[in-house]
């Protein structure tokens, strides 16, 4: 089964565990995929679509702590740039 965000292959699933904050919707595909997505989607198809900058604006963040000392901060900003049509993410 194929892992894809945005139609780029996602090889590996270690350290992306939660790593998926800005997704506007998921789509699974059934059946083989070969035709759309290559040799490594025979079993099927995960696909996570991002979301698209727009005019308002919204950030996310989290923050985590554990054992030994590990930390983790991640997140995120979106919204428009002065007074033109330019959006950012």
């Amino acid at each position: 089964m194929g892992l894809y965000e945005d139609t780029v292959n996602i090889p590996f699933l270690t350290g992306t565990q939660g790593a998926f904050y800005d997704i506007q919707r998921t789509e699974v595909l059934k059946g083989p995929q070969g035709t759309l997505y290559g040799q490594n989607s025979s079993a099927g198809a995960v696909k996570y679509v991002s979301m698209d900058p727009g005019r308002e604006h919204e950030a996310w963040a989290s923050a985590g702590m554990g054992n030994h000392g590990a930390w983790e901060m991640r997140g995120y900003a979106t919204g428009g740039i002065g007074d033109g049509p330019l959006s950012a993410v």
